[in-house]
Order: C-alpha cells, then sequence, then structure tokens
C-alpha cells in the first residue's frame, strides 16, 4: 500500500477527489475470497459514508493495478450485481 501512496495522492489532486485505499488481506496467509471480501466490505463503507468523508455517494469509481486492478475489476461487478454503491468509473492499470 505504501508503495502506491504517491499514485494515489496524485490521483486525488488531479480529480479533486477523495482516495481511499485497501489494506486488503493477501493470500497465502489469508486464501480467496479474503481479500474481495476486505475490498467489498470497504467499498460498501464508502458508499455509506462518502459525505462524511467529504465526497459524492454518487461519484464513486475503483482503481488498482495488477492484483489490485483485478480486485477493482471484481468490485465494479460486485456493486453492479449487488446493489451498489453505483461506480461512475474504474481505473484499472
Amino acid at each position: 500500500m505504501d508503495a502506491h501512496d504517491h499514485v494515489a495522492r496524485a490521483h486525488a489532486v488531479g480529480a479533486d477527489a477523495i482516495v481511499v485505499s485497501v489494506d486488503y488481506r493477501l493470500a497465502p496467509e489469508h486464501p480467496h475470497p479474503a481479500g474481495i471480501e476486505d475490498s467489498r466490505a470497504a467499498l460498501r463503507w464508502v458508499g455509506e459514508h462518502a459525505e462524511e468523508l467529504g465526497g459524492d455517494p454518487k461519484r464513486i469509481a475503483v482503481a488498482g493495478d495488477s492484483a489490485g486492478g483485478n480486485i477493482s475489476a471484481i468490485m465494479a461487478q460486485l456493486a453492479r450485481d449487488n446493489g451498489g454503491p453505483e461506480l461512475v468509473y474504474q481505473l484499472l492499470w
């Protein structure tokens, strides 16, 4: 997570957005789907608390690279198929 802090901050500034980084559990210590469950819980929490964080609950996006990109894509599908939060964008690299 620390390795991506500078990227997250740059995106936050460039998009005038709040960025939430998820410290999801990693394999092999925590087998699948632990990381997915952690990320889904975090996305739900952000959706429920966006206004408290100073954000807009109708303007939530997900982003990630490598395994985080895969998890972000899964979050978009789960949000779409399971009642949100509605996402406006996904950035995968």
